[in-house]
């Protein structure tokens, strides 16, 4: 809970939507065992999407929110319940395979289209959907 506390907090103060790994204090987990480490961490993991989920629909509170998973995490059955369990009971989720559409590919597409523009050094990052101070390009050409 005190790890949660800290992230709310850092999101508040940074006020963005975007989080990195330097946002994330883990040392909670050290000298547990493999299994509840995992455990623990998924259930963090949950805490903080869910959470974030509340922040970003909070003004359609009344309205029922559809959120449709894709990526690796999907297939993730335990963080799935948890980030359902913690989230408010307005919030649907479905798996993007509901919708034809391909959920193993839908990040890989989306990483390419971010390196397309990064190449044609064009922003990938927006005020709006990031909270950085203005649209920036990202990533490196090596």
């Amino acid at each position: 809970k005190q790890a949660i506390k800290v992230h709310k907090k850092k999101l508040q103060k940074k006020n963005n939507l975007s989080l990195d790994t330097n946002d994330f204090d883990i040392s909670f987990v050290r000298g547990l065992s493999i299994e509840d480490g995992a455990a623990t961490l998924s259930a963090f993991t949950a805490k903080i999407v869910s959470s974030n989920i509340d922040f970003l629909i909070k003004e359609f509170e009344k309205k029922e929110i559809k959120i449709v998973i894709s990526g690796g995490g999907r297939k993730n059955k335990n963080l799935l319940k948890n980030i359902k369990l913690f989230s408010k009971k307005n919030v649907l989720f479905y798996n993007s395979e509901n919708y034809k559409l391909n959920g193993d590919f839908i990040e890989s597409q989306a990483f390419a289209y971010l390196a397309i523009r990064a190449i044609l050094s064009l922003p990938i990052s927006f005020p709006k959907t990031t909270g950085c101070d203005a649209p920036c390009t990202g990533g490196k050409i090596i």
